[in-house]
């Protein structure tokens, strides 16, 4: 057991040095009404993953792809003509997008940017958001389904599985914790770097806005197109 904890530890704090995951809970830590109300963000990203690790262990991933499987044997042709559909749909979402962003005036652009920013997010919203970021890193945990695979390949106890998948999670939400304690201990200068970083959020995702849906309908259209019409 004793490999499999030190194993464990060493992937857990690859896997921890999530960017997505960290920076999300940086530009969060300064909407928070109450400070501790990040732990809502930090527990949704721990129970996900510590779920969604047992629902790999017990095989649920083969369910679904099997179920998937047969689904898509049977009606391939109706869902490829859907993904085109979809791409095509996406692709003018695109394009009407770049018309309206190229259609406001500069002055209007100029009103935009002085709207002030959301002063707080709810506790619900945090748990949703750590859940829904979390669940959507999981398909790429490759530290996680590594430590995952030798979970299952060992011969130890359910409740040694558990007590060391307990150990990875927390070992992987580590650096959102520290992260919390140097928000409360140095509040007025991380406010500061997080409100350079939200102005060049802000002027990102304006074109991310544009080029995402236009990249995913091309994706879509294209892989559509070429499974429908092999």
């Amino acid at each position: 057991m004793w490999p499999l904890l030190s194993t464990g530890v060493g992937l857990g704090l690859i896997d921890s040095l999530n960017p997505f995951t960290i920076s999300a809970q940086a530009v969060l830590q300064a909407l928070v009404k109450k400070s501790y109300h990040i732990w809502y963000y930090i527990f949704g990203t721990f129970i996900s993953y510590f779920i969604g690790g047992l629902l790999v262990i017990f095989g649920i991933d083969k369910f679904f792809s099997t179920f998937c499987g047969s689904i898509m044997a049977e009606y391939s042709n109706i869902i490829f003509s859907l993904e085109i559909t979809l791409g095509i749909g996406l692709v003018f979402l695109g394009a009407f997008l770049l018309y309206k962003k190229k259609k406001a005036s500069p002055s209007s652009n100029k009103k935009e940017k002085k709207i002030a920013p959301p002063k707080s997010v709810t506790p619900l919203f945090l748990l949703f958001l750590g859940v829904s970021n979390t669940i959507g890193d999981l398909p790429t945990a490759i530290p996680y389904l590594i430590f995952i695979a030798q979970l299952v390949e060992a011969s130890i106890s359910m409740g040694s599985v558990l007590f060391l998948l307990l150990i990875y999670n927390i070992i992987y939400i580590l650096p959102l914790v520290i992260l919390f304690f140097l928000y409360i201990f140095n509040k007025d200068k991380v406010d500061t770097t997080i409100e350079k970083l939200r102005k060049k959020v802000a002027n990102i995702s304006d074109w991310a806005a544009i080029i995402l849906p236009t990249a995913a309908g091309m994706f879509f259209g294209i892989h559509g197109y070429l499974s429908l019409f092999p």
